[in-house]
């Protein structure tokens, strides 16, 4: 079967993307080439310079259905949600940070954090260095750190609460973060962008009936032998799940396990017991990580050996279909489950459908994101097919 599985991304010190690079996506991206100079975009009218906005009381609701206002422009922010950080970077607003949390330097090590305090991550959170930051605002996770507003309130410090890793929440996240910092232009041009990927992989799947759609699991990597921890595509009220799961149903896949995910809990993974998921035996499953592969991954080393590890050391996962057939395709985490899983999505699309996705590379579209998006140089490695493992 391998010729349903393209050769792995592979990511090491590229060029700066070409005339050719951007052609991949003219048309059907619609990629505005005004919008690709990372963090020195001109702030749109009424901003600072630096990228702070200068307008005066901009009111936003939070993840947590909070209306939150800021009476003065963002001069000083401290970013405990690195996709949150990650996009202040990408709006050209990264000057305002003063400090950050939650492993940033460590999942994304691009990003130019050598003269920032690192706050830590969780319980590790240092709030007296926060404190000591003098933050205008506090960008957190909405189920992490709660004790922050009770320590941060009393002082004046706005906490602002947003996923910025939820499919379904994404766009209206990012344009709050760029109305807070007046940078709405670039957001838009951002977002069309991301629509364009969206669409062009949507349009491939158009037509594909109920039968022919494969079941597939998102799974995290951790060593399954008597349960799996998986990733729902819903969640306990009915809404939208996990990235991760919900990339499956983006790639035009089926979500067989019928788990649904507390959005108030800190994990975004559901146990489902090994002889269910036998019983359920899906065509294909996810394994997703975020410390497998990822930006300073000079090769595919960590994939092939949570390979060999999956199918020769867990007695569950070996009897699988999708384990038998080599169908289990490995992501780094925010590649799919997070802030850039609309590019992992198309990937996913493209293995599981292949002859719909000849026209489509979501390495360019990787390559694009990190080069004029984030004005990063762009290297390492994101995605993974088990099927590579038998080609030496």
């Amino acid at each position: 079967m391998t010729s349903f599985h393209p050769r792995p991304l592979r990511m090491r010190h590229l060029q700066r993307p070409t005339a050719g690079i951007a052609a991949v996506l003219a048309g059907s991206l619609a990629l505005s080439a005004c919008g690709a100079s990372g963090g020195s975009s001109q702030p749109d009218s009424g901003a600072s310079a630096s990228g702070s906005t200068a307008a005066v009381n901009i009111t936003v609701t939070d993840a947590l259905d909070r209306e939150i206002t800021l009476d003065k422009p963002i001069s000083r922010a401290v970013v405990l949600n690195r996709n949150t950080l990650e996009l202040v970077k990408l709006l050209g607003a990264f000057d305002t940070v003063v400090a950050y949390g939650d492993k940033a330097d460590e999942l994304n090590p691009y990003l130019p954090l050598d003269k920032l305090t690192n706050l830590g991550a969780g319980k590790s959170l240092n709030i007296e260095a926060l404190i000591a930051a003098k933050p205008d605002v506090v960008f957190a996770h909405p189920n992490r750190n709660m004790e922050l507003e009770e320590k941060l309130d009393p002082l004046g410090i706005k906490v602002i609460r947003l996923y910025n890793y939820l499919p379904d929440k994404l766009d209206a996240e990012a344009q709050k973060v760029g109305e807070l910092y007046g940078k709405q232009s670039r957001v838009e041009e951002y977002l069309e962008f991301k629509h364009g990927i969206e669409d062009k992989t949507k349009n491939a799947l158009e037509g594909l009936s109920e039968a022919d759609k494969l079941r597939v699991v998102a799974l995290n990597s951790g060593a399954p032998k008597d349960e799996f921890a998986v990733y729902p595509s819903k969640t306990t009220d009915g809404k939208p799940g996990t990235g991760e799961g919900m990339a499956i149903l983006n790639a035009g896949g089926i979500d067989p396990t019928d788990l649904a995910w507390d959005a108030s809990e800190s994990s975004t993974t559901v146990k489902l017991g090994a002889e269910r998921i036998l019983q359920i035996d899906p065509d294909a499953v996810t394994v997703n990580n975020s410390w497998y592969g990822g930006y300073e991954a000079t090769d595919d080393k960590s994939f092939e050996e949570l390979t060999d590890q999956l199918l020769n050391n867990t007695s569950t996962f070996s009897r699988l279909k999708a384990a038998k057939n080599k169908r289990i395709y490995f992501f780094q985490t925010n590649m799919l489950g997070s802030d850039k899983g609309y590019i992992g999505t198309a990937q996913l699309a493209k293995w599981l459908y292949p002859d719909r996705f000849t026209d489509v590379d979501p390495s360019a579209y990787a390559k694009t994101y990190f080069e004029e998006w984030l004005d990063t140089p762009f290297q390492g490695t994101y995605w993974y097919s088990a099927a590579d493992s038998d080609r030496g």
